[in-house]
């Protein structure tokens, strides 16, 4: 069924719109995307901005106790680079090359720009006229996910290989399989909604940099963590802000980018519709 699809099909005007290979308002889409990561990160993006302004303050010894400075305090500059460097040694350039370049660019261009169109060519052959299409659209945004989600169990292996327990091993690569899907969820209706691969890709680089958000300072009771506790409620209800104004704004943002997109605008094809 996709080989009679693609039989005779011009490169650049039939297959690069589906795969999400665009230029047509790139910029919009980089700026449109950023916004919506901003405001989905929210909560964790103010919790390290606060960490990083206490931690001019502080000097923290290796057991994790805090020194208050008596003399003058670190500059925002010292303290993230101090931070960047630590973590670039601590990680290495290798690693960190692997997780915020090549893992989003490869993993977008197998869960996005391959498995969508497939999917979604697949179900539209069997409903050429486009009559359910919204519910072919989400069909495709509610499956690709899974696949998302299932390619990173592989980690429980890599988990029991360095004897972490079961239990714990399942039920963290549980919340990975969680978080991916869910995550998996939004990258396939930024890709839908654009038509671009550059916004999956941009949203993923930027979940890969700040990573699962760090709900620790809700109970810690000691270390550095220890000084967001009285911000506690504040910073969960920013956390929750955040995907609150995520989900409300994620469709009003895309709208003028939609109206561009073979997937959200299947007019724009000369093959259905």
């Amino acid at each position: 069924m996709l080989n009679t699809y693609w039989r005779g099909k011009n490169l650049i005007a039939d297959i690069f719109p589906l795969l999400g290979f665009k230029i047509q308002g790139i910029f919009d889409v980089i700026v449109r995307t950023a916004t919506l990561m901003t405001i989905f990160y929210i909560g964790p993006l103010l919790t390290n901005a606060i960490m990083v302004h206490k931690m001019r303050s502080y000097d923290i010894t290796n057991n994790g106790i805090l020194l208050f400075r008596n003399d003058k305090k670190l500059s925002y500059y010292q303290i993230i680079k101090s931070s960047c460097t630590s973590y670039w040694y601590e990680i290495g350039p290798l690693i960190i090359f692997r997780n915020i370049i090549f893992a989003p660019l490869s993993e977008e261009l197998v869960f996005r720009s391959i498995l969508i169109p497939s999917l979604y060519i697949a179900l539209i052959q069997q409903d050429p006229t486009c009559s359910h299409h919204s519910s072919l659209l989400w069909t495709v945004i509610w499956i690709s996910p899974l696949w998302f989600g299932f390619a990173h169990i592989h980690h429980l292996i890599e988990k029991l290989s360095h004897g972490i327990p079961l239990s714990m091993a399942f039920f963290s690569t549980t919340i990975q399989f969680t978080y991916t899907t869910f995550f998996g969820f939004i990258a396939t209706i930024l890709f839908m909604r654009t038509g671009s691969i550059l916004s999956s890709l941009l949203s993923h680089m930027i979940c890969n940099v700040i990573g699962l958000p760090d709900l620790s300072f809700y109970t810690s009771q000691s270390g550095f963590m220890s000084s967001l506790l009285p911000y506690r409620y504040l910073l969960l209800a920013l956390h929750a802000l955040g995907l609150i104004g995520f989900g409300y704004l994620l469709f009003p943002l895309t709208e003028e980018l939609a109206k561009t997109s073979i997937y959200w605008n299947p007019s724009l094809s000369t093959t259905w519709c």
